[in-house]
């Protein structure tokens, strides 16, 4: 077969037979042909590896920089980002154990003291993982406002804190942010600091009427309620319309509580005339209204005026009783001869946004008070829960210690869920006593009041 058909031809159709384009006629003598020529076989051997092309030189030092410059710039990148990785790492560091974010006045409880242009203050941060890293002041008109910031705590930076300083001017208030704390010789409740910073001078601004509402705790101790505006003509007027039904065992103090309410708001709400509340009790409507004049003499004085002056107000929230809403951790209640008071350590787990207690004698419930901060932080472990009950609480029932008081205490959380204490305790109903218990516990395995 060889001898008939040259090793040119047969050459000529190794592309074809390669890539399959040849008869089955052409592959048995192309087959035939490379069994014997050894010269063919080869040739079509070589055809069949992969082709390399030529690379000159100018070809491969091209590549050669290509290469090097793409690995060049895989390092630029991947240092660049270990670079940024590291300065956030190192920023977020230090703001955490040296600089510090801001923090609230809420979240400070201190000891304030001020003679003429020296101020010295002292206390601690409320959480004990943070450290007090630095404190500004700034000064203006004789208020001194006092920032803070905190860190995690550390060897550095600890949770206690002390620091002076000497104003321009005699001092008139102190602030811890926005918070009061002091004012003009007096230590300044947190409730009172609150109504002071939410007060304004229209009725028909509903919002700036809810943030009163809301520094007074009105909701939590009332419950959920509509509101109905009288700004047509003088004297303007809120109605308040209470959602909940009121027992009628509680209506004295419900409407005792209504009353210290609306002197506060009358205080604080420059054009308001009159406040009005309606509600039902067991079912029949009830409508109670108290006026700026009633409010005015309650107070003894222009009611007007009381709410604007920090110390005026003070009286007057401490006068309708409303003062026990707002608690300091370092404060316990002190010995009164004609109240009853528990002061109730908070040692449970979990969060803890107020507090409800119910006192009973002989079977008989007398009513119900509720704390909460107001500015509605929760209450923190360690800190006081105070209780204080005064004659007026229990219409007239001699507290010699002859009868035993009873106290139920039921917990809720930021979302209003309520979670009944399982202990009660028990006392002597004998005014000047002061009763300490401790709350344990958390909301999963049930609360525990022990003393």
């Amino acid at each position: 077969m060889t001898n008939k058909i040259p090793c040119e031809v047969i050459q000529d159709l190794f592309p074809s037979y390669i890539d399959g384009l040849t008869s089955d006629v052409t592959n048995t003598v192309i087959e035939g042909h490379i069994t014997e020529c050894g010269k063919c076989k080869t040739a079509l051997d070589a055809m069949k590896e992969p082709q390399v092309s030529p690379v000159n030189l100018e070809d491969k030092q091209e590549i050669d920089f290509l290469k090097k410059t793409r690995t060049k710039t895989k390092r630029m990148i991947a240092g660049s980002v270990f670079a940024v990785l590291f300065i956030v790492v190192a920023v977020l560091t230090a703001k955490r154990f040296f600089f510090g974010n801001y923090i609230y006045g809420d979240a400070i409880s201190c000891e304030v003291q001020v003679e003429g242009k020296h101020l010295a203050i002292s206390g601690v941060i409320a959480d004990e993982r943070l450290g007090i890293s630095s404190t500004a002041y700034e000064e203006e008109d004789g208020v001194i406002t006092i920032s803070f910031k905190a860190v995690r705590e550390s060897p550095f930076h600890r949770g206690e804190f002390q620091s002076e300083y000497t104003a321009d001017d005699n001092i008139t208030q102190v602030r811890i942010d926005n918070r009061i704390v002091w004012a003009r010789g007096e230590r300044i409740l947190a409730i009172t600091s609150a109504v002071f910073n939410a007060r304004h001078s229209y009725i028909g601004d509903m919002s700036a009427n809810g943030r009163m509402a809301k520094a007074l705790n009105m909701g939590n101790y009332l419950g959920g309620f509509t509101s109905e505006l009288q700004t047509e003509k003088e004297p303007y007027g809120w109605n308040m319309i209470l959602e909940k039904d009121i027992p009628a065992s509680q209506q004295k103090n419900k409407e005792q509580r209504m009353k210290a309410y609306a002197y506060i708001l009358l205080a604080g709400i420059e054009n308001m005339g009159e406040m009005s509340y309606s509600y039902t009790v067991d079912g029949n409507a009830k409508s109670l209204t108290v006026t700026k004049e009633d409010a005015a003499a309650f107070a003894q004085q222009d009611i007007k005026v009381c709410g604007n002056d920090i110390l005026s107000l003070q009286a007057l929230i401490k006068k309708a009783g409303l003062d026990l809403d707002a608690y300091v951790s370092t404060e316990i209640i002190e010995n009164n001869q004609e109240s009853i008071h528990l002061n109730i350590v908070n040692n449970a787990d979990g969060e803890i946004a107020g507090y409800s207690v119910s006192y009973s004698i002989d079977g008989k419930l007398y009513g119900t008070l509720e704390g909460i901060n107001a500015d509605e932080t929760l209450i923190r472990k360690g800190e006081i829960m105070p209780v204080s009950l005064e004659p007026k609480n229990f219409e007239g029932e001699q507290l010699d210690g002859s009868k035993e008081l009873l106290i139920e205490v039921s917990l809720f959380d930021k979302d209003r869920k309520s979670y009944e204490a399982e202990s009660s305790v028990r006392m002597p109903a004998k005014a000047g006593a002061v009763y300490n218990y401790t709350l344990s516990g958390n909301a999963k395995d049930g609360y525990k009041i022990s003393q």
